[in-house]
């Protein structure tokens, strides 16, 4: 993983480390191996 620079870090794959960190074997949760949806900035004010 880069680290060098905020943000490199695949946030799906940073979040199965941490899960298994802390969690050891238990199974990681479906939500944390989704992937984020792009959602559209619609601010027109």
């Amino acid at each position: 993983m880069d680290f060098r620079y905020a943000d490199c870090a695949g946030a799906q794959k940073l979040n199965v480390i941490l899960w298994r960190d802390a969690m050891g074997d238990q199974a990681v949760p479906a939500m944390l191996k989704e992937r984020c949806k792009k959602t559209k900035d619609d601010d027109d004010d």
